[in-house]
């Protein structure tokens, strides 16, 4: 999969993640990307870091597009091994804390290969 991102958020305090849900991962529970139950990964463009888990952000402790990104961004995600095969959700996820409101999150240029659609 890959797509582009734009972002401008507060640094470590807000941010954004890439969620699969699929009924053979958690019950069908949107899980991260990248988390082991998925087995995805990272080509070129992955998260930025951790964010913050003191001001109520709902991602708080998890690894997230964070910061400015200074424009578009390519990323390339390999979806992972456990979804080969499966009917999948895919959803982009914006979490923010309690205290500024600063930012934005664009995403554009969506294209999934190697992939049969149903």
């Amino acid at each position: 999969m890959s797509f582009r991102n734009n972002f401008s958020l507060q640094d470590t305090f807000d941010g954004g993640v890439l969620e699969v849900s699929s009924p053979n991962i958690a019950g069908g529970a949107f899980t991260d990307v990248t988390n082991a139950a998925v087995g995805g990964s990272f080509v070129t463009g992955g998260y930025t870091g951790p964010l913050n888990n003191t001001l109520g952000n709902p991602l708080g402790g998890r690894m997230a597009w964070s910061g400015n990104s200074g424009g578009y961004i390519n990323t390339v995600v390999n979806l992972g091994p456990n979804v080969v095969g499966r009917t999948i959700k895919l959803r982009f996820r914006l979490g923010t804390d309690q205290a500024i409101e600063v930012g934005a999150w664009r995403i554009d240029s969506i294209a999934i290969t190697g992939a049969a659609c149903p």
